[in-house]
């Protein structure tokens, strides 16, 4: 379990006077839509740490979608404000060409759910980031791991270490090129688009916001699919030619929702994702099939009792495609559950 306690400079010893009343351009943090847009502005602090701020959505058809009684933010919306946060760190401070083609490699998010309340007015969050480890090129920088600290209205609710590479579009091309030779799309099975489950079960209430479906119990533990909608307006708010990060850390979060009953009993209990730590493997092609698993067996409770911790692998023609360590908190002493099936 993490907790999220700020160690950047506050204002008084990095005043910076930062701007609320606009999005920066959607060019700089990669989307289409301007209302995917949430950074508003930004600044280079004097010890090199780059502060973003922007406004967190009270009413978005995806990011705001939740079954709660009493909505908050949550972490794939902060996940998203520190993604786009880290481009325009790496665009209007780094110099990466707006063009360059940037491939995630892995992402660790905790999150402070009793700062993430909504409000009666739009949050105001700022981000901070720092740079821990830089990688080169034929001595050209092509890639950061940054460590990145977020507030929501003054108070510490999140915190993000992610690691990225960019490159060329022509380099991307050769890259993309050459893994999809060694593939075999003869005979291809699409992507399942329609077997979601209750949209309540993975804290949505749109099933269109549902991205995972078909899951059953298994002798070695929990299965089930995938759905890839490239329709989805924010999950691919621009084509794409892979299964993009969002999607993965959005299924982790609804995987562990949907399994935690399963290892857990506390009627009318309320399961939140509290931190996520996501490796991405290898590309997630769009044209097959993609299913998780979860083995029974390497699910554990922290010393509390309070925190599940439930790994989870995402699978494509038989590999490993992403994984991650999913952390879900709920309230009350928890008792060990027999296995049990969510559906027919």
């Amino acid at each position: 379990m993490q907790t999220i306690v700020s160690t950047v400079p506050q204002p008084e010893s990095g005043r910076v006077a930062l701007s609320f009343s606009s999005t920066l351009p959607r060019q700089v943090v990669h989307r289409h839509a301007i209302h995917e847009v949430f950074v508003t502005d930004a600044a280079e602090l004097p010890d090199g740490t780059v502060r973003c701020v922007g406004q967190l959505p009270r009413t978005h058809s995806y990011f705001s979608d939740q079954s709660a009684e009493k909505p908050s933010y949550d972490i794939v919306l902060l996940t998203e404000v520190f993604r786009q946060a880290q481009f325009v760190m790496c665009h209007n401070y780094l110099g990466v060409p707006l063009d360059e083609k940037f491939i995630f490699v892995d992402g660790d998010v905790a999150i402070e759910p009793s700062a993430l309340e909504v409000g009666e007015e739009p949050a105001r969050a700022q981000i901070d980031i720092r740079i821990v480890e830089r990688f080169h090129r034929k001595e050209v920088l092509n890639g950061i791991t940054v460590a990145m600290e977020m507030t929501v209205d003054g108070i510490p609710a999140a915190s993000k270490r992610m690691s990225a590479r960019w490159m060329s579009t022509s380099s991307w091309n050769k890259l993309r090129e050459k893994g999809r030779a060694q593939l075999d799309f003869s005979g291809i099975r699409q992507q399942p688009t329609s077997c979601w489950i209750e949209p309540a079960t993975v804290g949505r209430t749109s099933r269109r916001n549902v991205v995972v479906g078909g899951i059953s119990v298994v002798d070695e533990g929990i299965s089930g699919a995938l759905i890839v909608n490239q329709r989805h307006p924010s999950l691919f708010d621009h084509p794409l030619d892979h299964v993009p990060a969002m999607l993965m850390f959005e299924a982790f979060r609804q995987i562990g929702l949907a399994v935690s009953p399963m290892f857990t009993f506390r009627p009318g209990a309320s399961f939140v994702v509290k931190r996520y730590a996501c490796d991405f493997v290898r590309f997630c092609e769009l044209e097959f099939p993609t299913c998780f698993r979860v083995e029974s067996g390497s699910v554990v409770h922290d010393a509390s009792g309070d925190v599940i911790c439930i790994p989870i692998e995402i699978v494509q023609l038989g590999e490993v495609v992403a994984k991650a360590e999913v952390e879900i908190g709920y309230e009350g002493v928890y008792q060990k559950a027999p296995m049990m099936a969510l559906s027919s």
